[in-house]
């Protein structure tokens, strides 16, 4: 009968160890600037909590998987919430200039013509859009639009910036464009062409006062730089002070007169007595 209850020689039952799924959850819930590992923490302390719950008292940190479980949630939630910001706020990007670039290949001028400044709209003559038009065709080939993926997008900016010649033409844009006061910046937009991705550099300027809801480019762009495969750019505008309309070749001076061969003899002082 001595086995019964608990007696001095019954082996007291090993201490509880802490749960390495409750550790794991909580460290990948607080490592909140890393994408995604909000979601594994959650995951983690979800199972650290059934383990738990099985191991009849040899697991220990439930308090930890529950904290991870709840900072996963939230971490996890700003990202999504900070996601879809980020997809929306493209979105009306990335809209706008998928409809200039289609326009100008479809001859559309008179709307690609209001994406620049109220000044600079008469300057842009349908025989310059033509030409822009011309040269993104003969390298690029046809449009095929702006993607308005946010994974995607990451890609094709790691691809132009992989390229020495995108690399060398917008350092020359932003260098031509800083020694003027009147320039604000430029954004340089993929897009996707039938021979290739390409970039079409929006300029702008600190007189900037265009956009709309719909188009928050609209009558706010100073000019259009499209760069080539080999790093070279067409510009639709030429390179003027943003904001201004391009100055007008000065009139020409008119030649002066020939001087006469044989210029007449003043008459001899005194008169002709």
């Amino acid at each position: 009968m001595g086995g019964m209850g608990g007696g001095p020689g019954q082996a007291e039952p090993p201490p509880a160890r802490v749960s390495v799924l409750a550790v794991m959850s909580l460290v990948c819930s607080v490592l909140c600037c890393i994408p995604g590992l909000g979601g594994i923490g959650t995951v983690l302390g979800v199972a650290a909590l059934v383990r738990i719950g099985q191991s009849q008292g040899r697991l220990a940190g439930r308090g930890l998987a529950i904290s991870g479980i709840i900072i996963g949630l939230l971490v996890s939630t700003l990202w999504i919430a900070g996601a879809l910001g980020a997809q929306a706020m493209w979105r009306m990007a990335a809209g706008p200039v998928d409809n200039l670039v289609r326009a100008i290949e479809k001859q559309d001028y008179a709307t690609a013509r209001g994406f620049l400044q109220q000044s600079l709209q008469a300057a842009a003559t349908d025989e310059q859009f033509a030409k822009f038009r011309d040269g993104m065709a003969a390298d690029a080939g046809s449009v095929k639009g702006v993607t308005t993926n946010l994974l995607k997008l990451w890609g094709q900016y790691t691809e132009l910036a992989q390229s020495p010649a995108f690399a060398q033409a917008m350092q020359s844009t932003q260098q031509r464009g800083t020694g003027q006061a009147a320039v604000q910046g430029v954004i340089p937009m993929p897009v996707e062409f039938s021979n290739g991705l390409r970039a079409v550099v929006l300029e702008f300027s600190q007189s900037t006062s265009g956009g709309t809801p719909a188009n928050p480019f609209a009558g706010s762009v100073t000019n259009l730089i499209f760069i080539k495969l080999d790093g070279s750019e067409l510009r639709l505008l030429p390179h003027t002070v943003p904001g201004s309309a391009p100055t007008p070749a000065p009139p020409a001076t008119p030649a002066a007169p020939a001087a006469e061969a044989n210029p007449p003899t003043p008459p001899p002082a005194g008169g002709g007595n």
